[in-house]
């Protein structure tokens, strides 16, 4: 495992156990994260300050139940990954699946670009 993955898996592991905290220690102070759709990307944080909000939101969000990340592979100083959120949705569980690259600068993550997957119909 590369020291690269092993900074992911550890990212990976705070925001399972929704510690915040921790997961901004291992962001830069310019972090950003973009969400990419059809519409194209657009930007949801800008700082470490914007995430640290985003992430509370989350976590404080009664529908939110869990998140992991799975495939994780690295390529130079860029890892992507398969990542699935679990919700509560009128009482059902549902996943939701998204395709995640992320940037490092050394040891910290610099930036975020999100991919949302949809089932084909």
């Amino acid at each position: 495992m590369s020291d690269l993955e092993t900074i992911f898996r550890n990212l990976q592991s705070a925001y399972t156990r929704k510690d915040v905290a921790t997961m901004l220690s291992m962001v830069t102070d310019d972090y950003s994260v973009y969400n990419v759709t059809d519409a194209g990307p657009k930007q949801l944080v800008s700082s470490r300050d914007e995430a640290a909000r985003a992430l509370e939101f989350v976590f404080g969000n009664e529908s939110y139940i869990s998140g992991h990340a799975e495939s994780i592979q690295v390529l130079g100083n860029i890892v992507h990954a398969k990542e699935i959120d679990v919700y509560d949705q009128d009482g059902k569980r549902i996943q939701k699946t998204r395709f995640g690259v992320y940037e490092f600068v050394g040891e910290k993550l610099f930036r975020a670009w999100n991919f949302p997957v949809h089932d084909r119909q």
